[in-house]
């Protein structure tokens, strides 16, 4: 079969390895790919970037058809939510990606915490602030270590692309005041999410969704501290951990995702803080991160078409993954914001 993955960067690499080891995936095509996945002697045989636009929808359609896809897999969660997801899905392609409603939980945190409010899902302490008056008082409640989000996910090159925390208070108004001043994206006016800092253990929960049921994937632990960037024991996901985020959050939240009619077809990742007063989540994404992908992909003994497909056909929950170790624990050592990509990690057993 040809695979075409949408998308530029670590993330799309990491798919792209998954597939050449695929002894069912024919010849996958990146687009538009970057130098890393082109240059890559493991990929020279199996992998083919494509120089298009990904937001161009009708481009990325009619790349689907020159190559005659039969799955897309989109990494970009921005072109998810700017329709291309949708647009290849009416031209008749398996996508596994999120669709633009569904994509909406990750690039547009204030919808996200709507959601998880109306489904008891439960949250750390923020404020939604729109206005300079209301940061300062978030500020105030809160006190250092403060914690930012801008609302919408911005393009790579933004100053607020990733999230902020800090003990500096001037820092934390400067970066408040960039979100108020940048223009609203993906129908959301500009906001910043100023939430309670949470000590504990950051944990991702990843699935494989088919829009009503899941199979999920191993847990991943990852630590945050630059000052201790190689502790020598992380705590270990139990299972009963597992199963309780599967029933409190993920299942509702795809019920109400597919009710809404915006169902989630894809990877969806669960970013929980395991503190003082128990699960907090703190946000989806719908893609694969670079440092969760290395870690989980390299792990996975099932062929990733296999994975998929099941997903496509709405088979997710008769999926059994099969795995060379129950856990993988990510550990990054350079950038405490909890949404920034992990720049560095290691696979511990």
């Amino acid at each position: 079969m040809i695979v075409l993955v949408l998308g530029s960067g670590g993330r799309e690499h990491v798919m792209a390895q998954a597939l050449a080891r695929d002894s069912q995936v024919q010849h996958t095509y990146v687009a538009p790919g970057d130098q890393h996945i082109a240059q890559d002697p493991q990929l020279t045989r199996h992998v083919t970037c494509v120089d298009i636009d990904m937001f161009d929808a009708e481009a990325v359609v009619g790349l689907a058809r020159q190559i005659d896809a039969a799955i897309v897999w989109i990494g970009s969660a921005t072109a998810m939510a700017n329709g291309v997801s949708d647009a290849l899905r009416r031209a008749g392609f398996n996508v596994f990606g999120a669709s633009s409603g569904a994509a909406y939980i990750e690039v547009v945190k204030s919808y996200a915490r709507e959601l998880m409010a109306a489904l008891d899902i439960p949250a750390p302490m923020g404020f939604w602030c729109t206005t300079p008056e209301q940061i300062d008082h978030a500020l105030d409640i809160f006190g250092p270590p403060y914690v930012l989000t801008d609302n919408v996910l911005r393009p790579d090159t933004s100053p607020t692309r990733t999230g902020l925390v800090t003990d500096n208070r001037s820092e934390a108004e400067q970066y408040a005041h960039t979100c108020l001043a940048q223009p609203g994206r993906f129908t959301a006016e500009p906001a910043v999410l100023v939430d309670e800092y949470i000590l504990g253990e950051h944990i991702t929960f990843s699935y494989m969704c088919d829009g009503r049921s899941v199979a999920p994937l191993i847990p991943v632990n990852t630590h945050y501290d630059p000052a201790t960037p190689y502790p020598a024991v992380l705590p270990e996901v139990s299972g009963d951990m597992y199963d309780a985020v599967t029933e409190r959050v993920v299942r509702p939240l795809m019920q109400e995702l597919y009710r809404r009619h915006t169902p989630l077809i894809g990877p969806l990742s669960v970013k929980t803080i395991i503190g003082p007063r128990g699960l907090r989540v703190v946000g989806f994404d719908v893609h694969i991160e670079q440092a969760e992908g290395q870690l989980v992909l390299a792990l996975l003994r099932n062929q990733i078409s296999d994975v998929l497909r099941n997903c496509l056909h709405g088979s997710a929950r008769n999926l059994r993954m099969n795995w060379a170790k129950p856990q993988a624990t990510g550990i990054t050592g350079s950038n405490q914001s909890i949404n920034a990509v992990m720049p560095r990690s290691e696979l511990k057993y």
